[in-house]
């Protein structure tokens, strides 16, 4: 662990985000394996862990960085607690911070990517249960049911600069764009993309040439999006 990155994280005290070697700490004790200082300016006890994944877990750093690196790897959440000898609920609190962990750091960096070219797609899954089976309360909740991972992918560099969970929408499909659009330095050579995000978008046809798919509208003309509507759900296909 990096303690030279460790800043008063006080909104009031006069070294607020200062780190070293501007930060002014005078060393406490060890608590949960993660040194502590106290602030000279206001006295405030700073953690090593404060502003990282590790932050708020009690768990062992060793068994927390096995887990992390088993779920990364696609492991199951209760083989992982298996394999760690960990309850599932304790497996169930860490997705979330690794998650946004994790999306913190993906922003911090995935700025300014130069990507000749980006691929559109979408996978499906679901909570709980299928959005048939959903009682009238659970649908308003928009909770549970089909879920849909929105993906952005660069073939070339093997990088996911972009993802949205949620539902198959028009809006979910604009928030994967304009979250493209910011990881990238706008070097795609796109000049339309789903209407009122970069330009005008148009209707793609669903026979001829393109061909047809029945769970999205892809078109194979470069340079170019499409937007499809099919029982009120939008879909997005992009080819450059």
């Amino acid at each position: 662990m990096d303690c030279t990155t460790c800043y008063c994280c006080m909104p009031r005290c006069p070294l607020f985000g200062q780190v070293a070697p501007r930060a002014q700490f005078t060393w406490h004790d060890w608590h949960r394996q993660a040194p502590r200082w106290r602030c000279r300016a206001c006295r405030a006890l700073i953690s090593a862990r404060t502003g990282t994944a590790y932050a708020g877990i009690r768990t062992e750093s060793t068994i927390y960085l096995r887990g992390a690196v088993a779920l990364a790897e696609g492991m199951g959440i209760r083989a992982t607690g298996r394999l760690l000898d960990v309850d599932k609920d304790t497996m169930n609190h860490w997705l979330p911070v690794l998650g946004r962990h994790c999306q913190g750091v993906m922003n911090y960096f995935f700025r300014h990517l130069h990507l000749r070219e980006c691929q559109l797609d979408e996978l499906w899954t679901f909570v709980a249960k299928k959005e048939d089976h959903l009682t009238p309360l659970e649908k308003l909740a928009t909770v549970y049911g089909d879920a849909w991972v929105w993906i952005a992918f660069s073939p070339v560099c093997k990088l996911v600069p972009a993802w949205v969970v949620g539902k198959r929408t028009l809006q979910d499909a604009r928030r994967l764009v304009f979250r493209l659009k910011s990881a990238t330095d706008g070097s795609i050579p796109c000049r339309r993309l789903v209407g009122g995000v970069w330009g005008v978008g148009h209707t793609a046809p669903t026979k001829g040439h393109v061909g047809v798919c029945p769970n999205r509208a892809v078109t194979h003309r470069p340079t170019c999006a499409t937007r499809s509507s099919s029982k009120n759900a939008h879909t997005v296909g992009w080819s450059t």
